[in-house]
């Protein structure tokens, strides 16, 4: 059992570090610290770091293709298509290991947006890097895609914005917490987040 267990528990290790380290890459060391202890304590991820289930290998890879894009972002000037590669790799298994990075890759879209110069010579080489990754995910796609499309509920019969409200408390609380969790509140933390990326692009080092 801890043979099955440990891969897991070091992938949310790992994370906790990648964490640290985006919180040093955006708004300094002091951020990172901060970031790196709630991600340490943090209920929703202390439970999936024990699982045998690939939610923590789906957390470190998309923390460190996160970590891999910023890297890429801060080159300016330097539009050379193989310093993508870590990113295109790490994303790729990313999308293999759950599909839920889908939703890292809408943010990795909106970081490009704030971050990025609008010029289309990184725009080209954005498109392009997506596209790569999109090719390398294809096959998998078609594998679950006749899964994916029979889901008539989720779970217990939910609807996908009842999941979604489950979601964010799980996070939040851990997953053991009443999950009566008011819209209003789920509302309050999808703007933080939002305004997260906000302040790392007014306020970024440098």
């Amino acid at each position: 059992e801890t043979a099955l267990r440990f891969p897991s528990a070091l992938a949310g290790t790992f994370a906790v570090l990648l964490v640290y380290r985006l919180g040093l890459d955006l708004l300094g060391r002091r951020a990172g610290l901060m970031a790196g202890l709630i991600a340490a304590v943090n209920p929703f991820l202390v439970y999936y770091a024990q699982e045998t289930r690939s939610y923590s290998y789906l957390l470190c890879l998309t923390l460190l293709a996160t970590v891999l894009l910023l890297r890429q972002l801060r080159r300016h000037n330097d539009y050379r298509p193989w310093g993508w590669l870590p990113y295109i790799l790490v994303m790729t298994a990313a999308l293999w290991s759950h599909y839920f990075a889908l939703f890292a890759v809408v943010l990795h879209w909106a970081i490009v947006a704030l971050l990025w110069p609008w010029r289309w010579r990184p725009v080209a080489l954005w498109l392009a890097v997506q596209a790569v990754v999109g090719v390398l995910f294809a096959p998998w796609l078609l594998v679950s895609f006749a899964v994916l499309t029979s889901y008539k509920t989720v779970g217990r019969g939910e609807v996908p914005a009842e999941m979604l409200r489950q979601t964010i408390t799980a996070i939040v609380h851990g997953a053991a917490w009443d999950m009566r969790l008011p819209s209003a509140t789920a509302g309050f933390f999808g703007c933080l987040m939002v305004g997260g990326l906000v302040a790392a692009r007014l306020f970024r080092p440098g």
